[in-house]
């Protein structure tokens, strides 16, 4: 902006000496140093040139539409629980840079801290936070705001309750039963109890409706290839009487858990089976694991009419329904149901017996009156932000952590700071 000044500074100076009969004439090139600016640079404006401001505005990588377009995203994915890293936002600004220009685009690699030094009045950088202390403060006002201030948001859409979902991964644990009451001889510290070896977790993705209804969970061994006896072929031998098996899909990963691929294959599967309902948008509302806040992922989900809510960071423990209400439950009903077939014909749960007997345990939780109680006790829907008491929020002493470093710092660097805090 004072290069600019001093360049329109320049060209006055140029042009009144013109029409100044009988005035001192200084050269273009004195007149460049005496007001701090580019001999050429003038020399081109005077010329016909484009103004320095265009200039500038030209060799910027985002147009002003563009950057617009970006900043209103960085500040929607925010407000949904979804903010973006550094890296993040470059992919972004790529994103949006290649579609007018071409996949071999991209923006330099000091683009970030100018384009977020630029629009500092709008957003700023935040440290992230310490599990133990996040707890503690994840239910603060401002964040809890957020949330409930974007599910308000989509309710004033006119969006159904037919439409409304929350969706959370658990562990179930094949082999191993929890602690127990049992009984032994007088005068034993330890009562040991027979278990089979079989002690892996399996991963289940479960997804709950504000109409009371749930969908077809989608299951996660460890592994690298599914087994056909894991499925549904071999589930109507085992000695469970059950009048349906009600998973939607067996998939691998090499340590169990849902990752990004896995996360885009969901995604899908849900799709599928929520869009039947009507044509309006659907809400989603998940944690903020990394499978669910990919960019790639969210995108899906807007070209799909699927609006992605995450909750506040550290908060799951009180406002994520499937958490609060839901899981508790479940866990006791599998390890009855595991426990019986122990009982029952000696033998152990291994990978070919989970999906019959997981479902067995989903069935007796999933009653219309807990899926109910999950999205009442956490206010989801009917949206109601007082079910966060003021009590809840009592510990929360700070709201946010604002710094001017960038948020992603090097191992000794955070090491350093920790000492120091």
């Amino acid at each position: 902006a004072a290069q600019d000044a001093r360049m329109k500074s320049a060209i006055a100076h140029y042009r009144k000496q013109e029409t100044t009969p009988g005035s001192t004439q200084m050269s273009l090139r004195s007149i460049a140093l005496l007001h701090k600016v580019p001999h050429s640079t003038l020399h081109r404006l005077l010329n016909g040139g484009i103004s320095f401001s265009d200039f500038n505005a030209s060799k910027r990588h985002l147009t002003p539409a563009e950057n617009r377009i970006l900043l209103g995203f960085t500040e929607d994915q925010a407000k949904r629980g979804f903010p973006l890293s550094h890296r993040k936002l470059k992919d972004r600004a790529n994103a949006i840079l290649q579609l007018r220009k071409g996949p071999n685009f991209m923006v330099g690699t000091a683009w970030v801290s100018r384009w977020l030094e630029t629009h500092s009045n709008a957003i700023s950088v935040y440290w992230s936070k310490g599990l133990d202390r996040a707890r503690a403060s994840g239910l603060n006002p401002v964040a809890v705001g957020w949330y409930f201030d974007t599910l308000e948001e989509l309710d004033r859409l006119g969006i159904p309750r037919e439409n409304w979902y929350a969706a959370d991964e658990t562990g179930v644990m094949l082999g191993q039963a929890q602690k127990t009451l049992v009984i032994g001889p007088a005068g034993q510290k330890v009562q040991h109890k027979q278990q089979d070896a079989e002690r892996e977790i399996v991963t289940v993705m479960e997804t709950v409706c504000a109409d009371r209804t749930y969908l077809p969970c989608t299951v996660i061994f460890k592994g690298k290839n599914i087994l056909k006896k894991w499925g549904r072929d071999n589930a109507s031998s085992l000695p469970v009487l059950l009048a349906s098996v009600t998973f939607d899909r067996i998939s691998v990963a090499p340590n169990g858990y849902m990752d990004s691929e896995l996360a885009l294959i969901w995604l899908e599967d849900f799709n599928a089976k929520t869009k039947a309902k009507n044509d309006l948008p659907r809400v989603l509302i998940v944690d903020g694991h990394a499978s669910h806040t990919s960019l790639t992922f969210l995108d899906r989900a807007a070209e799909l009419n699927i609006h992605v809510v995450s909750y506040p960071p550290h908060t799951t423990h009180a406002m994520q329904g499937l958490d609060v209400v839901v899981f508790a439950s479940l866990k006791q009903h599998w390890q009855a149901v595991r426990d019986q077939r122990e009982r029952e014909t000696g033998l152990g749960v291994w990978k070919e017996d989970f999906i019959l007997l997981y479902t067995a345990a989903r069935t007796a939780t999933l009653t219309p009156e807990i899926i109910k109680k999950a999205f009442q006790k956490t206010g989801a829907y009917p949206v109601d932000r007082s079910v966060i008491t003021e009590s809840q929020m009592a510990p929360s002493t700070d709201e946010s952590l604002k710094t001017n470093f960038p948020a992603d710092l090097s191992s000794p660097v955070k090491a350093i700071l920790a000492a120091n805090r």
